[in-house]
């Protein structure tokens, strides 16, 4: 004990509620202000920059203007392209428009596939969301359909399914099963009207279909392309007027911010979580303004848990290639080929009771793909003449961030002690 009358943390806490920030705006009593408009969930009124692809889904809504059942629609971008805000936003109008008078509103239900990720799960959660409660688990799927049939029969009026994520769905065991069964039920049930909108950053994924889910589906399509710099700095402007406390920002860093944004495919996600942390970054320092050396500092910190959050979800199989390559460069000094690394994954899992998935030689080179793709490692094509061709992976994130993400499980920090015996190429790294 150290003789305190006054218990420590509610003189913290006194403190903070006394404070006033110096960087960003206090809420008022309507308008959103402050960190809430830099928030994931802040939605703008209206959405810069994406006319034309207002105009295009306007377009596509307007059949349930006459209450008509409009055709399927897939929506692709890359992630942070305003897909999902500006497909709900018209949604959003079009639900509004019809309530306040002059046609019948079509039921508008949005589902996530990475929150409701089985056909029961999507199923239950449209039947939910037009007001009938469906158990968790405990009915076959069949049921639930024939639920949500009824009721769709019963109202007579549109559904329109925003299906965001919907590439997750189709690679999963579920299959394209769910959107061939919700694509058939008009022509099964001329009084059931639903319409799929597919919202996925893929570009390739009507070639994950079957023959007979995309001539059902028969799915117009939409493009939503990265911002450019100058669409950046005028949506973070428009965020900051907003968030932050007059001369707490100026130009030169909203462009800044802009630029490093749309260098990693011009996106506003992105962007405006590097504008929200540098703030948080300058308001900790106790600066009343934002000035460059915050946003590299919230830049760096944002990059570090964004590497960290990823490397921690991936599949086993990723991360025995992840430290098999680390290993590799740490302990034996040099650059490791396909071949080597096959080897050194095997190698890996035998050092391990509970890691038992075997990979070949495709599954190692589409791992390696995906790891390239997603800034972890180099992958590299190197010639050796007439002995053919091969590929070397090595690291680009330090080896530091992967200690501390796989030290945390008992047998991953096991692994990363363990030095291959797999020979590996004779190109050394110089430390």
């Amino acid at each position: 004990m150290d003789g305190r009358d006054v218990d420590y943390t509610d003189i913290l806490v006194e403190g903070f509620l006394n404070k006033r920030s110096t960087i960003f705006k206090e809420k008022g009593d309507v308008a959103a202000a402050g960190r809430d408009v830099l928030s994931a969930s802040y939605k703008p009124d209206n959405p810069n920059h994406r006319d034309a692809q207002i105009e295009q889904l306007v377009k596509y809504f307007a059949p349930c203007m006459r209450n008509e059942a409009p055709a399927n629609l897939l929506v692709y971008g890359k992630t942070g392209t305003g897909k999902t805000l500006i497909t709900r936003h018209v949604a959003g109008k079009i639900v509004s428009r019809g309530a306040a008078g002059g046609f019948v509103p079509p039921h508008v239900i949005y589902i996530n596939v990475k929150m409701c990720n089985t056909k029961y799960r999507i199923l239950a959660k449209m039947c939910e969301d037009l007001g009938l409660d469906v158990p968790k688990t405990g009915l076959a799927t069949d049921q639930v359909l024939e639920t949500l049939k009824t009721l769709l029969k019963r109202d007579r009026r549109n559904l329109v399914a925003i299906i965001d994520e919907i590439d997750l769905l189709v690679r999963s065991r579920e299959k394209d099963d769910l959107l061939y069964m919700l694509t058939r039920l008009s022509e099964e049930e001329p009084l059931v009207r639903v319409s799929v909108v597919g919202i996925s950053n893929d570009l390739r994924f009507k070639t994950f279909l079957g023959i007979r889910v995309l001539s059902s589906l028969n799915a117009g399509e939409i493009v939503f392309p990265p911002y450019t710099t100058a669409e950046l700095e005028d949506i973070l402007m428009e965020r900051a007027e907003l968030a932050f406390n007059d001369g707490a920002y100026d130009r030169m860093i909203i462009s800044t911010i802009a630029n490093l944004a749309a260098k990693e495919d011009g996106d506003a996600r992105k962007a405006i979580a590097l504008l929200l942390k540098a703030a948080e970054v300058a308001e900790h320092k106790e600066s009343h303004f934002i000035d460059a050396d915050h946003v590299l500092i919230a830049r760096d910190s944002l990059e570090f848990d964004a590497t960290k959050n990823f490397l921690g979800t991936l599949p086993d199989q990723f991360k025995l290639v992840i430290i098999g390559i680390s290993n590799t460069q740490a302990y034996n000094k040099c650059a490791v080929n396909t071949g080597s690394l096959l080897g050194i994954y095997h190698e890996l899992m035998r050092q391990s009771d509970e890691i038992t998935t075997s990979i070949g030689d495709r599954r190692l080179l589409q791992i390696l793909k995906e790891l390239r793709d997603h800034g972890v490692i180099d992958l590299h094509v190197i010639s050796n003449g007439r002995h053919g061709r091969y590929s070397v992976s090595s690291m680009v994130i330090d080896r530091k961030i992967i200690e501390a993400v796989f030290s945390k499980d008992p047998v991953l920090r096991k692994l990363l002690n363990y030095v291959p015996k797999t020979r590996c190429l004779d190109t050394f790294f110089h430390q």
